[in-house]
C-alpha cells in the first residue's frame, strides 16, 4: 500500500494502524536522530522518541498543512525532548550571564574528513546545557531569544552556552587533528 503524504496524514488521523506504521517507518530514523542530538544517553533518547511519537499521533489533526510535514514532526519531537529535560531537570543551564565572556569564535573547521558517527560522539560529550542550546541554535534554527523563552533562561545565557559549546567542539576537533598528525 503506497499513499501520498496527504492521504497518509488523513489515514493516521483516522487511526488506521497500517498508515501509522507507514508514518513511523518513514520518519523514525530522522526523528530518533533528533532525539539523540539532544539527549545524553541512548535510553533518554529512546524514551523521548517513544513519547514524541505518541504526541505526534495525538496532535496530527493539528497539523495545518503549511510548511514541511517533516519539519512539523521534528518540532513536535524536539519539544517533547525539551519538555522531558525541563520536567526531569537533567539540563545544566546553571549560568545567568549579563555579559558574554570574552570567548573568541572558532574558525571554520573542515568537518569533511569526519564521519557522522565521530561528530555525534563529540556532540554527545557536550554538557547537557551546551548540547541543547547548540542543537536548537545551530541545527534547528531557533534564535537565542526563542531558546531563552523555551528553556526559561536569558538570551545572554543561551548565547554563552552556544559559544562555550563551539569552543568545546573546537577543542575536541583540535585534539582529533593533533592525534591523527602524530601517527
Amino acid at each position: 500500500m503506497s499513499m501520498n503524504e496527504l492521504d497518509l496524514i488523513k489515514a493516521c488521523i483516522a487511526k488506521d494502524p497500517r498508515a501509522q506504521k507507514m508514518l513511523y517507518d518513514k520518519y523514525a530514523g530522522m526523528l530518533m536522530a533528533a532525539c539523540q542530538r539532544y539527549c545524553s544517553s541512548t535510553e533518554d533518547a529512546e524514551d523521548a522518541f517513544q513519547e514524541g511519537f505518541v504526541k505526534i499521533y495525538a496532535k496530527l489533526a493539528e497539523y495545518k498543512y503549511e510548511g514541511s510535514f517533516g519539519g512539523w514532526l521534528r518540532r513536535v519531537m524536539v519539544n517533547t525532548v525539551l519538555d522531558n529535560m525541563r520536567k526531569n531537570k537533567k539540563h545544566a543551564f546553571h549560568e545567568d550571564v549579563n555579559e558574554l565572556p570574552n570567548i573568541s569564535a572558532p574558525p571554520q573547521s573542515p568537518l569533511d574528513e569526519m564521519s557522522a558517527k565521530e561528530l555525534m560522539g563529540i556532540l554527545e560529550k557536550l554538557p547537557d546545557g551546551y548540547r541543547v542550546v547548540f542543537n536548537m541554535f545551530a541545527i534547528e534554527g531557533y534564535s537565542h531569544k526563542e531558546i531563552g523563552e523555551k528553556l526559561n533562561i536569558t538570551e545572554s545565557t543561551s548565547k554563552s552556552q552556544f559559544l562555550r559549546a563551539r569552543t568545546y567542539i573546537k577543542k575536541c576537533l583540535e585534539e582529533i587533528k593533533f592525534s591523527s598528525e602524530r601517527f
